[in-house]
């Protein structure tokens, strides 16, 4: 992964402490949600990497996620949706 989990930390901590000094709501919610992109994004290439055979994945976010609607304790709902379903190593 690019971010080590301390940075990850550091960057939700700042997140957090913006939203409780300053509450700006669509603005604060886009910023959270470009932190949990990277975060995601890091996460699914590493995944990608450690299991070359499953073949090509689409990542899709849904519900709050993916409207970029995140509030400070939503959670996060993602398919993953196969490119060939024949792929192997689906199942693992």
């Amino acid at each position: 992964m690019n971010h080590p989990y301390s940075s990850i930390r550091e960057a939700k901590e700042q997140c957090f402490a913006e939203l409780a000094s300053k509450p700006s709501g669509l603005e604060w919610s886009d910023g959270w949600t470009e932190l949990i992109d990277e975060v995601i994004r890091d996460i699914f290439f590493e995944v990608e990497h450690d299991h070359p055979g499953v073949g090509p994945l689409s990542l899709i976010a849904t519900g709050g996620y993916g409207r970029r609607e995140l509030s400070p304790w939503s959670d996060i709902d993602l398919a993953v949706i196969p490119m060939d379903e024949r792929s192997n190593g689906l199942d693992e």
